[in-house]
């Protein structure tokens, strides 16, 4: 039996997901939220049902998941995103104790390496004073590597974040082959 007990580790939140840190094995489990997590709000619970609102995470962690697939095929974006360790599935979830299972989509967990550092969105990276200090430190333009997941087929970068650490080197994070809004079969 897969087990987690959220409460031991420091957690993040996210609109999706909730990323538990296992600092001592420097390992990541973004866990994506179902309908019955408390996060969601009730105008949303109410306009879109838990049918559709779960479905639709499920299509993002897809994309994530094809997205990290493909990042294993380029070296230069293997160089810049945490390794990708897979996927995991929980049969439990828990913190101190209670099951709080029904607040998560168990089976859509991606494991990541755990990266520390300052957190930038990529949408505005180039307004941050860190841009050129970024660049400086890689040796190349974070526009290269931008480029890179495009011609991937990494399309989505609207969320994209960079975390960059202490020496001023960028881990790219929250990417996906697409918007998932581009599946028709999805009703908002």
């Amino acid at each position: 039996m897969n087990e987690l007990e959220i409460g031991q580790y420091i957690t993040r939140e996210g609109a999706y997901s909730t990323v538990v840190i296992n600092n001592q094995n420097k390992l990541a489990y973004k866990i994506f939220k179902s309908y019955n997590h408390p996060d969601l709000d009730e105008p949303d619970k109410h306009l879109h049902g838990e049918h559709i609102i779960n479905s639709f995470r499920r299509e993002v962690f897809k994309s994530e998941v094809e997205a990290y697939l493909k990042v294993q095929e380029s070296n230069l974006l293997k160089r810049f995103t945490p390794t990708y360790y897979g996927t995991d599935e929980f049969d439990k979830i828990t913190c101190s104790g209670q099951d709080i299972s029904s607040h998560f989509l168990t089976d859509c967990c991606l494991k990541l390496e755990y990266i520390e550092g300052d957190d930038y969105k990529i949408a505005g990276l180039g307004g941050y004073d860190i841009k050129e200090d970024v660049e400086k430190a890689i040796n190349m333009e974070i526009t290269s590597i931008i480029q890179e997941f495009k011609r991937r087929g990494i399309n989505y970068l609207n969320d994209a974040s960079a975390i960059v650490n202490q020496k001023g080197i960028p881990k790219f994070i929250d990417f996906g082959t697409h918007r998932v809004g581009d599946y028709p079969h999805i009703e908002t």
